[in-house]
Parts: structure tokens; sequence; C-alpha cells
């Protein structure tokens, strides 16, 4: 088995890194046509970028080398960087958006701050992420010793995917199905799920694991004929189906300020996802200064999440309004100058010993 050492960086894991913090960006606060389709079809795009993020994460811890207690300890920090940014986004909102802080309980802050809790007006609803990541770490020797133990290991966690996806995707497409395309709400199968022991973020933890056999056996999945060309298909076939989807809840193709209910919930998501990590594991960047750009942005991911937030609340405090157009462009211009700004604050916090965690 090929294990990923230590410091080795696999460019196309980078690309698709880069891509999704790009999507991430992209789809917050954002300055798109209120009835524009194409704008539309641009959010549901951006649907596939955490998903990707979780299959990347899957991808370089399962095929690297275990030490339980390093990996505990990263953790820990993981939790512990949140917490810091927790406190630092309530700064941000005291000092640069007249948050009055007197107007919440000092429970609610250390919930807020420890345990996970929202505080309006306080956005960090983004931060289910590293949710999603801490509740797959915390069982994560358990999976790679099942991963990189025996082809029995392997096979126990594949059937577990297969159960994964049948409890959480599956059910939900026939509820969908029943819901919106039959009209008949006792179509529905969601009961079995009461039988499934895995939370909220089993999906995610279906992802993380097929990050893994992707990775692992990306030299047989590329010798497939025709795989780029299936995958690029199924893209499309994916994102024309969350249009319909969309549709078929909210009667709209136009983008109208909607994000899609359960986005992530859906199969059309997750076959999105797993085919354009496919496409991208031939990609290879020839041109040196792109690829040193992709590099950078790709190894830089986790602080332009924690940053990306605070700068767009700003912008939108005291920009947005001056801002006349509205639209793909304006929005891609938005998601460049967030990611250029983010970009240069990491650099400067990677400088300074006890801040480089925050962003690293």
């Amino acid at each position: 088995m090929e294990i990923i050492k230590k410091g080795e960086k696999i460019q196309y894991l980078n690309i698709i890194k880069a891509v999704s913090i790009f999507l991430v960006v992209f789809c917050h606060l954002v300055i798109l046509k209120y009835d524009g389709i194409i704008d539309n079809i641009c959010m549901l795009v951006c649907w596939l970028a955490v998903p990707c993020f979780v299959l990347v994460n899957g991808a370089i811890l399962l095929n690297k080398k275990l030490d339980i207690k390093k990996h505990y300890q990263k953790t820990c920090i993981i939790y512990i960087v949140n917490i810091a940014w927790r406190i630092l986004y309530l700064l941000i909102y005291i000092l640069c958006l007249n948050f009055d802080i007197q107007s919440v309980s000092k429970v609610d802050i250390l919930k807020y701050i420890f345990l996970f809790q929202n505080l309006t007006p306080i956005n960090v609803s983004h931060f289910y992420f590293i949710e999603i990541i801490l509740s797959i770490y915390l069982i994560f020797p358990i999976i790679h010793i099942c991963f990189n133990g025996n082809a029995d290991g392997r096979k126990a966690l594949f059937m577990m995917t297969i159960i994964i996806f049948l409890f959480t995707y599956f059910i939900n497409a026939v509820s969908f199905l029943g819901e919106y395309v039959i009209e008949d709400k006792r179509i529905s199968i969601e009961g079995l799920s009461n039988v499934f022991l895995f939370g909220k973020y089993a999906r995610f933890l279906l992802l993380f694991i097929l990050g893994g056999f992707l990775h692992l056996y990306k030299d047989r999945i590329q010798s497939i004929k025709g795989i780029t060309f299936i995958c690029i298909l199924t893209i499309i076939i994916s994102l024309g189906m969350l249009v319909l989807s969309k549709y078929l809840m909210y009667g709209t193709f136009e983008w109208r300020g909607i994000y899609i209910q359960g986005g992530y919930d859906k199969i059309s998501t997750f076959a999105m996802s797993v085919a354009f990590f496919i496409v991208m594991q031939n990609r290879i960047i020839k041109n040196k200064m792109f690829s040193k750009i992709i590099e950078e942005i790709g190894t830089s991911t986790l602080g332009i999440f924690y940053l990306h937030i605070p700068i767009l609340v700003i912008l939108n405090q005291y920009v947005y309004n001056m801002i006349a157009y509205k639209g793909v462009i304006m929005n891609l211009l938005k998601t460049i100058i967030v990611i250029i700004v983010s970009y240069m604050i990491i650099r400067i916090l990677r400088k300074i010993p006890i801040l480089k965690k925050l962003v690293s």
C-alpha cells in the first residue's frame, strides 16, 4: 500500500482544496442577481465544496501512517483553535459591528465559545465543518486500523460506506420523491433511520472513508476507459438534478436568495462531488507560477475558512451598499479579493509563533 509521507504535497488534492475554498467564499454573503438563473446554477455548484474537503481529508489521513497520540493531540488543537476563533469573531462583532455583548447572557456566551452553540447575530454557521472534522477524528483511529490492517478490514469499511449511503442519501431520495414528485408524504422510509447508529454527520463519514479508497485505488480508477467523460457527464446530470430539485421545492430556476434545504443530503450532491474528485485525480498544472498559486491556496484553506466570514461581514456592513452592479462577475471579484486579503493576513500570522496555529 502506498503511504503518503509526512509533508508530502499531492498536486491534485491541492487543486481540489483550492477550488473548494474558492466555492466556499463564493457562496457566502453573495452579490448576485436576485432573479439570475446563471447565478442560481453557480450557487448550486458550490454544494460540492464541503464534500470535496472531506474526501480530501480522508484521502490524506487514511493513506498516512497513524500515530494515535499525535492524532488526538491534533484533535484537541483543532478544538482549541475553534474556541480561539469564536472569541475573535465575538471581538470583531463588538469592535467593528457594534454588537452589544450586554444583550446576551454569560451562559449563552460560554456555550457559544465552548459548546458549539450559535450566538445571534455572530455568523459562525460555517463552523459546522469543524464539528464534522471533530466527530470523524474522534473515531478515526478505528477507521484507520480497519483501512490499513488487511483486506477484511477494508471490506468491512466498504460495506459500512454502502450501509451509510442507504441510511442517508437513499432514504432522503425516497422521501424527496414522495413529497415533491409523487406529492404523497406517506411515501417515506425515514423510520428506518431509527436503527442507524451514526448521527447527523454520517454522510460525511461516508465521504471521508470513500476519499481514502478513491486515493488508494486512484491508478485503477483512472485506468477505466472513458472515466473522465463519465465523470464530467455525471457532474452535468447531477447539477441538472439539483436545479430541478430547487424548482420542485421552491418553484423557481432563479437564485432569489434561496439556499436549497438539505443540499448535502442529496444523491446529486454526492455524485457531483465524487465525480469532480475523480476528474481532478489526473489533473497536472505545468505552469510553475499557477502551480505555486494553487499550492499556496491549497495549503491555506483552513486560514481562509476562518478569515473569510469576518472579512465578508465587514464588507457587507460598509461596502455592499455602494455596489450598484450585482451578478456572477461581481461575486467572482468579491471572492478573489477576499481570498487575497485572507492570504495576506495568513502570511503575517504564520510569522508569529503564538498565532500561526490559528491558520495551519
